[in-house]
């Protein structure tokens, strides 16, 4: 088999080690194309022969370092000087600010610029949500009437971010606002938005830190306007948010979860019809640093239940929390065992509507009936008993709350939960109801 042809489209780097004077400086330039640009895949074959054969020792060689680069001093004065006499800046924070640490200065820059911060999915926890200048994600997750705001900034600051489609769904702003865009890699450049006015090749983190320099010594003009404006949709959104279990199940759910578990708990995310919820602000709110997972792009179902064993493997002894639908941990459900075998601790939070609820949804005006789509599922607390765990049905706000906090207790002890909640197919965000989904 070919395994390299089947990874390689996947990859950004891959390479067959069959020398034995290759397999150190493989290894090493592995590691540097993962850590440095862009963060990347890198897959190492090593042939059964070379494994089979005395290797003789590895010679000493240094620690691969993560390589930091900075714009020019003019491009940054370019860059601060747009940015300080825009009448309506807004600033969006991509995967490439929580890499390989979230960053610091943001919410800073935007006081500065007295600018409105969003997310990409991959780029949330770069901000703390509950900052007021906070406006949750963009395009296919942004809560309204934060459109609002990014339909008249005039200027985006783009930190780490392509703008890849999701985030582009629900705007046309991206197309002709003056665009300044900082990333370590050059390819990124013009590649969501198609005119970049001041692309700035370098370490986010340190862009931050030279604007906000810049911007400091110079200030620019108060934006009353633009500040009010935010105001306005900041009332809006929270004004919005329903906490009502008969009328919007999966929204008072995940306000309960957000409540009782706190915003810096680790939230891994999945892809669904009814999950999506977790992407809204501020129905579910992190804090700086919490790093979500989520998978890339909306494309992947089924890839919770595992991340979530990653995350906590990764991070011992903070709470994991995994918001997920029915069908989708179908998919992996043999990972449960694992949670139990590793004494992880997970929260596992269903959202259940019986079936696939998006190809259900998409083929609601044909005729029935979809089998394919619908099915009864297995009881919470017999799924969760089957593999070492414990489970729960919630049908209403004071067995969620009561469970969710037994769940909470349980995995300090390293003991998963599995809490159920019925949901009907109609309880869905805007953002799905405004893309023909």
């Amino acid at each position: 088999m070919d395994q390299l042809s089947m990874i390689r489209e996947l990859a950004g780097w891959t390479h067959r080690v069959d020398d034995p004077g290759q397999l150190t400086w493989a290894v090493r330039q592995a590691i540097h194309r993962a850590l440095n640009g862009r963060p990347d895949l890198t897959a190492l074959e090593i042939t059964d022969e070379l494994t089979r054969t005395n290797q003789p020792p590895p010679p000493a060689i240094r620690p691969v370092r993560r390589l930091r680069t900075l714009p020019s001093p003019a491009d940054l004065d370019e860059a601060a000087e747009t940015l300080r006499t825009a009448h309506r800046p807004l600033i969006v924070a991509g995967g490439g600010t929580r890499w390989p640490h979230d960053i610091e200065g943001v919410e800073e820059l935007a006081d500065l610029l007295e600018a409105p911060v969003f997310t990409t999915a991959a780029g949330r926890g770069a901000v703390d949500e509950r900052h007021p200048r906070a406006f949750g994600l963009l395009g296919l997750y942004t809560t309204p009437p934060a459109t609002d705001l990014l339909e008249t900034a005039d200027t985006l600051l783009l930190l780490g971010t392509r703008l890849e489609e999701t985030a582009r769904m629900g705007w046309t702003n991206w197309r002709t606002a003056t665009v300044v865009q900082a990333d370590t890699s050059p390819a990124a450049f013009g590649e969501g938005s198609p005119t970049v006015t001041h692309p700035l090749l370098g370490d986010a983190q340190s862009v931050v830190q030279e604007l906000t320099r810049r911007l400091t010594a110079t200030p620019g003009t108060a934006k009353a306007a633009w500040s009010a404006a935010q105001h306005h949709v900041s009332a809006a959104q929270h004004a919005t948010t329903e906490t009502d279990f008969d009328r919007s199940p999966v929204r008072s759910t995940l306000h309960h979860v957000s409540r009782v578990l706190g915003p810096h708990t680790l939230l891994v995310q999945e892809n669904g019809l009814h999950d999506i919820w977790t992407y809204h602000y501020p129905v579910l709110t992190v804090a700086h640093g919490a790093r979500p997972v989520c998978p890339g792009e909306q494309t992947m179902m089924g890839f919770g239940l595992g991340a979530s064993i990653g995350a906590a493997l990764a991070r011992p002894g903070e709470p994991v929390v995994l918001v997920t639908g029915d069908s989708a941990l179908r998919l992996s459900v043999g990972a449960l065992d694992a949670l139990h075998h590793h004494a992880l601790g997970v929260i596992v939070v269903v959202l259940d509507n019986e079936g696939f609820g998006w190809p259900r949804r998409l083929r609601a005006g044909t005729p029935g009936p979809h089998i394919p789509t619908t099915w009864r599922s297995t009881p919470a607390d017999d799924l969760a008993r089957a593999f070492g765990g414990h489970g729960i049905t919630a049908p209403d706000e004071e067995t969620l709350t009561a469970a969710l906090r037994e769940a909470r207790s349980r995995s300090r002890s390293g003991k998963f939960t599995l809490i159920r909640v019925q949901v009907p197919d109609d309880d869905v965000p805007a953002g799905i109801e405004s893309s023909g989904y």
